[in-house]
């Protein structure tokens, strides 16, 4: 392992130890405050929030069912 991966192996048994800790509710709150400050920096740049709205819709999107067009 080189320096990089070794403080990266660090820094993530900190972090798995430090959500162990947290009631499934504080996880969430955490998970909600963390989702919300991303979507306020998306809304800032709409370039950015284009790209992200447009990716989003087409891996979301489903292929038309051949067999109900009938």
């Amino acid at each position: 392992m080189d320096e990089i991966q070794i403080q990266l192996a660090v820094r993530d048994r900190l972090m798995r130890n430090e959500a162990k800790n947290l009631t499934p509710e504080q996880r969430m709150e955490r998970f909600e405050a963390l989702q919300q400050y991303s979507f306020e920096l998306l809304r800032q740049n709409p370039q950015a929030w284009d790209r992200f709205w447009r990716r989003n819709l087409k891996k979301r999107a489903v292929a038309p069912n051949p067999a109900l067009s009938k």
